[in-house]
């Protein structure tokens, strides 16, 4: 059939009759595919004004829009842009603060406070960028507006302490470390803190009062059992201080600096035999360090010189006896 048709449209063309015509079934089969052809462009232009009058209804032509108020979630927006900045400018702090521009950090941290000033992050990040710039006044007033934004950041007692020690307010500094005791673990360390400020007010007995109260908080640390006997032995009290001494490494066996401090102090006291098993004990929990090897010798030799001398009034008296 093909084949005929194109026959048929060549003949034609050769003869110049014109363009050959279809047949009327196929004339009847090329309409009606138009015709569904015409009938699905018209079903989709419906279905795209459909669309765009739904548009136009949900959002407003551009005209109509600069005439009405901003969309309700404008506000959202705007708080998100602000949030977004503040990111970035805490995101550029956090890296000088790893570099050690700590006065970059600083002005990284404050703008992005500044956009959004109920992130305690960002104060936390000013203030321990002027903390380690030893901008000991800025880094103060953040801590303070931290403890006061939100009072369960209960660790910034500390902080506070310190920087209050830097300026020189060193009553303030004892009261805010007092103010820190029942949040922190190591209530031991901050004990030793506040005598070591008491110490350089040469306020003495108060340090030792405080030394006291570590070794109380923590019977089984060995640190403020040792300070305080240095304290008590130096100020003359070497009965006292040795009590202290005996105290700490009953509460604290393992801790080798006791140990040595213990057998140095007995070593002074003449308490040959004592230093000596204390030497040997804090070469056990220390390392045989050429100190304490020293001193172990030391207390032998004593040993042996004295009960050398014991043999040698004892045979004297013996000699005695036979005269």
């Amino acid at each position: 059939m093909l084949l005929k048709q194109s026959l048929l449209l060549t003949l034609a063309l050769s003869l110049g009759l014109g363009f050959y015509k279809p047949s009327c079934a196929e004339d009847a089969s090329k309409t009606e595919t138009s015709e569904k052809t015409e009938d699905a462009t018209k079903a989709s232009e419906e279905v795209k004004t459909e669309e765009n009058k739904d548009a136009a209804t949900a959002t407003g032509s551009p005209a109509e829009s600069s005439d009405k108020a901003p969309p309700p979630r404008q506000h959202d927006d705007e708080t998100k842009s602000r949030k977004y900045k503040a990111q970035l400018h805490a995101f550029d702090g956090g890296k000088m603060l790893r570099k050690g521009n700590f006065r970059g950090a600083q002005i990284e941290f404050k703008a992005a406070s500044n956009f959004e000033p109920e992130n305690i992050q960002y104060h936390l990040g000013y203030a321990s960028a002027a903390h380690q710039a030893n901008d000991w006044s800025e880094a103060l007033e953040a801590y303070k507006r931290i403890l006061k934004t939100d009072p369960s950041h209960t660790e910034v007692h500390k902080t506070i302490a310190e920087c209050l020690f830097k300026l020189g307010r060193y009553d303030e500094s004892v009261e805010e470390y007092k103010k820190s005791l029942p949040f922190e673990k190591d209530k031991c360390e901050i004990w030793c803190r506040i005598a070591s400020i008491r110490i350089g007010q040469a306020r003495h007995n108060e340090a030792m009062d405080a030394y006291k109260s570590a070794s109380k908080a923590v019977p089984g640390e060995g640190k403020p059992y040792r300070l305080l006997a240095a304290m008590q032995w130096q100020s003359g009290n070497k009965a006292e201080a040795l009590a202290t001494y005996r105290n700490g490494v009953h509460n604290a066996p393992k801790d080798g600096d006791l140990q040595a401090a213990y057998a140095y102090a007995l070593m002074s006291n003449q308490e040959w035999k004592a230093a000596a098993e204390a030497y040997k004990t804090a070469s056990m929990l220390k390392g045989a360090t050429p100190q304490l090897q020293a001193g172990y010798k030391s207390a032998m030799e004593h040993i042996a010189y004295e009960e050398d001398l014991a043999r040698r009034k004892a045979a004297k008296e013996q000699k005695h006896k036979k005269h």
